[in-house]
């Protein structure tokens, strides 16, 4: 009897999680974009298992925020972003995203301005 060959089936479930996972970035990148104006209370660098800092600033009103890169916006400049970011400044942020707790996720900021 033939063994019967599990490939194809392996292929589109891959497939149906790659688009999945690569959707919800979609959905998270360009529909939960955001804009404001936010003065710096704190800032600091959590590491995570990789062994990467994720880096973080939270506002007076004690939004935490993470400053990430972003390949659909074309965004890599994460970490010197971070080293300009001044505690007492006030910044324009452009992000994404939204918090939720159960997940550790925070609202994204790929870009920043000093007022």
């Amino acid at each position: 009897m033939a063994k019967k060959n599990n490939i194809p089936l392996f292929f589109i479930i891959f497939i149906i999680l790659f688009i999945i996972l690569f959707g919800f970035n979609i959905f998270l990148t360009f529909f939960t974009k955001f804009e404001k104006e936010i003065t710096v209370k704190s800032k600091y660098i959590r590491n995570s298992r990789k062994g990467r800092g994720n880096y973080y600033i939270v506002d007076t009103n004690n939004n935490a925020y993470v400053i990430t890169d972003n390949l659909l916006l074309l965004q890599f400049n994460k970490t010197d972003d971070y080293n300009l970011v001044d505690v007492n400044q006030k910044y324009k942020i452009y992000g994404y995203g939204f918090r939720i707790q159960f997940l550790s996720m925070y609202p994204k900021i790929y870009d920043l301005k000093k007022i």
